[in-house]
């Protein structure tokens, strides 16, 4: 199985940082907030959910099993019993390792263990905050032999998927409505899988290029809020650029599609990668929740300079090294793939784009990150406790802004007339303002947001004809999914972008020259957060050539200045022709 652990260090407590029991004159971005009830020597491997609010923990070490859950806001405890809870009557659990909750903190998904076997994880359970089971995973390696899980299993942020690794040849699973079953014959490698949870269907995450498992073990690391992608780590040789040795991979188990991610700066693969679990020293990698960051780090044991050197992929732009680390450390990824914090650093967490950071005078191990990067729970054992606790856990909590806006359009403004010259003569001319709205004759009022028809908001000149640009936003598309825009009656496709991170669209539009005038559909088309149709319809019309208006604003997209020049010269030309008429007069 794949295990593939750092040296242990000697000395853990007086290690690199030093011990502090108070804090040092730092200015903190946030103070720590203690996690009251949780008892010393039961926590190992806890889960945090995306929004940052539940934690979740088992106890591994008790006669029963237990599973904490706590609510970080308001201090609310529920402890789940696992043996009566789950209504398994044929599978009594004493322990459970390795928790992992869903965005919301409403599903876990846990590996469990049997009694008088030791430590040796047998079953996945998927089970609600009540405790109730939803769903569960058995494997045998034939002659009803009892097969092994990885410890832990990841549970996407809808709560819909769950991918796991284990050495069975046979997987019966279990779900809300409906039953899953998975064989590989004679093979012995640890697979890694992915369970639907409403359905109990089983798909393998972990392929060649021909679908076929691969020659070596492979092992679950991380999944996508949505389930798409799954990602895992593998010294198979016959996966895309392998070497023998471990390697992060991104699977997508619908369109049977597998890449590497662990890639240097210039594209290379990496040497190997740091790929298992310890307690208090996991080393799992980390995946974004839209499956377009993973960070990975290179294992100083193969690594050309003896060093280790932490990575993170991003889709698109590929790999670029995160410098400066402690080389020793995990580093959990935020859900929006913005933030990393790592262990044992001088500081809680590291913005991936800026490389800017928030010091910290104090240890901050195990950490685990919400998905928008505001709030981190860790583990430290020097801080003072509050008065008869004994527990050694902590949350620090960041404010956090909400997404920036796109910015308003530059409007360009006509006025009744400009001053040209000694100032004896006057011409019609032209202004530029921002966050203004202007009629002849009038004074001027605030700008409002464009109108929103059917979910587009367009910001038009009327009239609107052949060779004029407008402007057609929305909402609501999968993230750096692909959209289109189409201008109807007669289809014209005028209009490609990828949709942000947040799912929104924005398109500069220009009328086609011989579009016909009338009335017409602007249609967005694209794909929605679930993987269903998109489609969204405004009605415009097209004017025929001739057709004006006076004191009318023009709205012109910001970040497009070559059509601000445009019109400017336009307007311009038509000053000096003014100019030349006054001059042959005089004459």
């Amino acid at each position: 199985m794949i295990l593939i652990r750092r040296p242990r260090r000697a000395n853990i407590a007086g290690a690199l940082l030093p011990l502090l029991t108070a804090f040092a004159p730092v200015v903190l971005s946030a103070e720590p907030v203690y996690v009251s009830d949780v008892g010393p020597g039961s926590v190992a491997d806890p889960a945090l959910s995306g929004d940052g609010r539940i934690m979740a923990w088992a106890d591994r070490n008790g006669a029963t099993p237990t599973l904490y859950l706590s609510n970080l806001e308001t201090g609310t405890q529920t402890t789940l019993l696992l043996r009566t809870t789950t209504g398994d009557t044929d599978l009594d659990f004493p322990n459970a390792v390795g928790p992992s909750l869903n965005d919301d903190g409403t599903r876990i998904a846990l590996v469990v263990d049997r009694p008088g076997r030791g430590r040796r994880p047998e079953a996945l359970l998927v089970i609600d905050n009540s405790g109730a089971q939803l769903a569960k995973v058995t494997a045998s390696l034939g002659s009803g032999e009892i097969a092994d899980f990885q410890d832990r299993a990841f549970i996407s942020g809808d709560g819909r998927y769950v991918t796991f690794s284990s050495e069975g040849r046979r997987f019966e699973a279990t779900g809300i409505s409906g039953n899953g079953l998975l064989t590989f014959g004679d093979d012995f490698t640890i697979k890694t899988l992915r369970l639907e949870v409403a359905t109990g269907a089983l798909t393998l995450a972990a392929f060649d290029a021909t679908g076929a498992l691969p020659n070596d073990d492979s092992s679950a690391q991380g999944i996508s809020d949505d389930g798409q992608f799954v990602l895992f780590c593998s010294n198979a040789t016959d996966l895309p650029a392998a070497n023998g040795r471990p390697q992060a991979y991104r699977s997508d188990p619908d369109n049977g599609t597998v890449i590497q991610v662990s890639r240097d700066n210039l594209g290379a693969s990496v040497s190997g990668i740091y790929c298992g679990d310890d307690l208090f020293e996991d080393e799992y990698l980390g995946i974004s929740d839209n499956g377009q960051r993973v960070v990975y780090t290179e294992n100083r044991g193969t690594a050309a300079d003896g060093e280790d050197h932490t990575f993170v992929w991003t889709e698109g732009a590929g790999s670029r090294e995160i410098t400066g680390l402690q080389k020793y450390a995990s580093v959990p990824i935020s859900g929006d793939g913005l933030w990393l914090a790592p262990e044992d650093e001088p500081f809680s967490r590291l913005d991936i784009d800026t490389g800017a950071t928030d010091a910290v005078p104090f240890r901050i191990r195990s950490p685990r990150i919400s998905d928008n990067g505001g709030t981190l729970l860790f583990f430290n054992d020097m801080l003072p406790r509050p008065a008869g606790q004994t527990g050694d856990w902590w949350v620090l909590r960041y404010a956090t802004a909400p997404p920036t806006p796109d910015p308003p359009p530059l409007l360009l403004h006509l006025e009744e007339r400009i001053t040209i010259g000694d100032g004896t003569r006057t011409l019609p001319g032209v202004r530029l303002a921002v966050n203004e709205t202007v009629s002849v004759g009038h004074a001027i009022s605030p700008l409002t947001p464009p109108p929103s028809v059917n979910g587009i908001e367009l910001v038009i000149n009327p009239p609107l004809l052949p060779g004029d640009v407008f402007t057609a936003s929305a909402t609501g598309f999968k993230p750096f999914s692909l959209v289109r825009a189409w201008l109807q009656s007669t289809p014209v496709l005028v209009g490609e972008e990828e949709a942000d991170e947040f799912g929104r669209v924005s398109f500069v539009i220009t009328v086609p020259e011989n579009f016909p005038p009338g009335p017409h559909t602007l249609v967005l088309l694209g794909v929605a957060p679930d993987g269903s149709e998109r489609r969204l319809e405004a009605p415009i019309t097209v004017s025929a050539r001739g057709a004006g208006v006076e004191g009318s604003v023009v709205a012109i997209p910001a970040g497009q200045p070559w059509s601000l020049l445009l019109l400017v010269f336009g307007l311009l030309g038509i000053a000096r022709m003014h100019l030349r008429q006054l001059s042959a007069r005089k004459g």
